[in-house]
């Protein structure tokens, strides 16, 4: 179960659980396969508007990473991140699209 997701109205369709994911400031993205949600321990602010995401948070233990859904039926993963504050977010519009969807995913 994911500590944070954000969904469209647009019905996105056959998505695993999603949720926020890591990366330093530069925003790297990329994909993990567990339900671990509890390696995010906390997430003290985040936002999004339909082009961009961010938010600051606070890895556990384990690992996180981030995934984006744009508009351009492209998902962008971020790098698996250790224990401690993240920077977290992605711009979809530097890649001439619009924000669909994002995650966390941990191991």
């Amino acid at each position: 179960m994911p500590l944070l997701t954000r969904r469209t109205t647009k019905g996105v369709k056959g998505l695993r659980a999603l949720a926020i994911g890591a990366t330093a400031i530069a925003a790297s993205l990329a994909l993990s396969a567990g339900p671990a949600a509890a390696h995010v321990g906390n997430y003290p602010t985040y936002s999004w508007d339909s082009y961009k995401w961010s938010a600051n948070v606070l890895v556990d233990y384990g690992q996180s990473r981030a995934a984006t859904q744009c508009s351009n039926n492209k998902i962008y993963y971020g790098g698996w991140v250790g224990p401690g504050y993240w920077a977290f977010g992605w711009n979809c519009a530097d890649y001439g699209a619009t924000l669909v969807d994002f995650w966390i995913e941990n191991r």
